[in-house]
């Protein structure tokens, strides 16, 4: 389930307006026993694909504790109030993210 999820090795292609605007090679990681902290920059570029970023007043860099199994909490670059909560339900089946 994790296997090229925190590298972002797919961003390139499945999430270009993400990959364009997040330095995610520049990301750092704190690993605890039961959930994983990124700290994400972003590129500090004020136009690109997913949103426009005032440079002197917006949030520059990415939060994200994901908790295992499969709950990601999140606060994205931009406006200081933008969070996300994610679930990625697993089955025998495959998998599906929700918002």
């Amino acid at each position: 389930m994790t296997n090229n999820y925190l590298e972002c090795y797919h961003c390139r292609m499945a999430q270009p307006e993400f990959n364009d605007m997040m330095a995610i090679p520049e990301s750092v990681f704190t690993l605890f026993p039961n959930f994983i902290y990124q700290n994400p920059p972003t590129k500090k570029k004020a136009e690109n694909l997913a949103f426009p970023l005032d440079l002197d007043h917006n949030v520059l860099v990415g939060e994200f504790c994901k908790l295992f199994p499969n709950i990601t909490l999140g606060r994205f670059p931009g406006t200081r109030q933008f969070y996300g909560l994610y679930r990625q339900w697993v089955t025998a089946h495959g998998s599906k993210f929700s918002d």
